[in-house]
Parts: structure tokens; C-alpha cells; sequence
């Protein structure tokens, strides 16, 4: 489908409904909050300039995720949003296993001093061979499975029946480098796209007259 962008005066609910419908994926929050509400750099000189440039991120982020989560949910209460599906490899991750095996997905970890990267980190073999284990379940049953199914085949759950740190790690990294689509991720539904179209008609409607 053709790309087309709603006015900037949009309110932040038909946004996120626009991320969702021009997303060739489906998002997490924190997905459609950087496309939303992203964040502009500012530049430091000093290790203390630093800091409070990352602080004042990680709050306008943290922030920004509310908010998107509170439209979301309200998108998904008219309908606008289709159910959340099971953790899901991409295409290029299936690609990647096939090919490579389990070489593709080796998480590097940088070892900083001083603001200088010195070296890489070798400090969580658990999490890096959970990575593995994930992706490799995943591409045998199909590319996806249900999270309870997918801590059980891994191994990655404590005797409570929750996910283990390690497993909470590797997913988090597999879904930030986009490898997998995580199972929190929506997408538009039918009707939400629907909806959208809608409304980029009446936009250009309005800037006609």
C-alpha cells in the first residue's frame, strides 16, 4: 500500500494508528513511540552533560510510551487493532538460521570506560546460549509459537513457572535487533486500516477547500 502521511496537526490516537498501518510488521509500544514521539539528540561535551542528556531520554521515553499505550488502548477498544499474536522469527531471521545456524546470533555485548568502547563483553553465556535456543525452537515448529510453549521448549523458566532472567534477557535482544517479532507487538486490523484511509481522505478533503 501506498504511503500516505496524515497532517502533522493529527492527534496522537490517529498516529498511532497510522504507525501501525504503514509498518510492514507488527509494533511493540515502545516500536510506535519512536515513530510517534521520537526523540531529536543533543550534543555533550562532558561526561555530566552526558548523563543528563540520557536522563532527560530515558524520560521523554518512558513518557512517550504512556502516552502511546494509552491510544493503543483505545484504539483497540473501537476495534482498530487486531489481537496480539504469539512470538513470531522474521523473515530475515529465518533466512539468517537457515544459512548460518546458529552463527547469525551471537549477541555483542561492548565492555565502556570513560565513554571509549575497550573491548567485548563476555559476561552472560547463559543469556547468549538462550538466544540460540530461542531461535532454533522458533524456525522448528514453524517461526512462531505460543510464550508459554516457547519458555517450556527453551528451558527458560524458573520453578515458579516464570521467565528466567536469562530468557528475558535473549528475547530482548532478539526483538531489539529485530529478529523476532515480539508476541506484545500489534498490528492495525481490518477495520482499523480501513478507518485510516478514512481518514487521510477527509484530510485531503480538508486541504482542498
Amino acid at each position: 500500500m501506498k504511503a500516505a502521511a496524515l497532517p502533522p496537526t493529527a492527534s496522537l490516537m490517529h498516529r498511532v494508528l497510522e504507525a501501525l498501518v504503514l509498518s510492514s510488521v507488527p509494533l511493540t509500544v515502545r516500536d510506535i513511540a519512536r515513530r510517534v514521539e521520537p526523540w531529536t539528540a543533543t550534543p555533550y561535551r562532558t561526561a555530566a552533560e552526558r548523563r543528563a542528556v540520557l536522563d532527560a531520554r530515558d524520560e521523554h521515553r518512558a513518557k512517550a510510551r504512556k502516552r502511546v499505550s494509552k491510544a493503543l488502548n483505545h484504539l483497540a477498544s473501537r476495534g482498530y487493532v487486531a489481537a496480539a499474536s504469539d512470538p513470531t522469527l522474521t523473515t530475515e531471521a529465518m533466512s539468517a538460521w537457515q544459512r548460518d545456524g546458529r552463527g547469525a546470533f551471537r549477541p555483542r555485548r561492548y565492555e565502556v570506560r570513560g565513554g571509549y568502547i575497550v573491548g567485548v563483553a563476555d559476561d552472560e553465556p547463559e543469556a547468549d546460549a538462550m538466544v540460540a535456543r530461542i531461535v532454533e525452537v522458533l524456525a522448528d515448529v514453524g517461526g512462531s509459537a505460543p510464550y508459554a510453549v516457547l519458555l517450556e521448549m527453551t528451558g527458560g523458566s524458573t520453578p515458579s513457572g516464570r521467565e528466567s532472567g536469562a530468557f528475558r534477557r535473549a528475547m530482548g535482544w532478539l526483538v531489539g535487533n529485530g529478529w523476532v517479532i515480539s508476541g506484545r507487538a500489534r498490528s492495525a486490523s481490518e477495520v482499523g486500516r480501513a478507518r485510516y484511509l478514512e481518514m487521510v481522505a477527509e484530510s485531503g478533503r480538508m486541504g482542498a477547500e
